[in-house]
């Protein structure tokens, strides 16, 4: 009768491995992807371009304005675009827009880099970070 505990022991950590990551199953504003890099996840639009945040920034408050945002595009929601649970949230811009912002830091994209999987935040003065869950 050892037999289907001995069995259960050796199987349960085969099931444990193979339990879905919440993050794949979580909800994001259309904007937005998931992308996984071997261990690592970011977030990027549908091109490819990974999306950033700044330390300068405020919770809930961006500081990039004028000549920042010709470098470093805010990323606009939709037209009536609502926030998604407690993580994503919106802020606004010039123009009745609105801004995206992922667990308080409002988010935005490099304008010049154009390639998948670039690192724009490794050509600045250190407070730009790919955004990640």
């Amino acid at each position: 009768m050892k037999l289907p505990v001995l069995m259960a022991a050796v199987l349960a950590p085969t099931f444990a491995l193979a339990a879905p990551n919440p993050l794949e199953y979580a909800a994001f504003p259309v904007e937005i992807e998931l992308h996984k890099e071997g261990k690592t996840y970011f977030f990027q639009n549908e091109r490819g371009k990974p999306f950033y945040t700044s330390d300068r920034d405020e919770p809930g408050k961006s500081t990039c304005w004028g000549k920042c945002i010709e470098v470093w595009a805010p990323l606009l929601s939709e037209a009536g675009a609502k926030p998604i649970g407690k993580d994503w949230t919106l802020i606004p811009r010039e123009l009745d827009r609105m801004q995206w912002v992922y667990k308080g830091k409002p988010v935005y994209f490099n304008v010049a880099e154009n390639f998948l999987g670039g690192d724009a935040a490794l050509n600045n003065d250190g407070h730009w970070h790919v955004l990640k869950p």
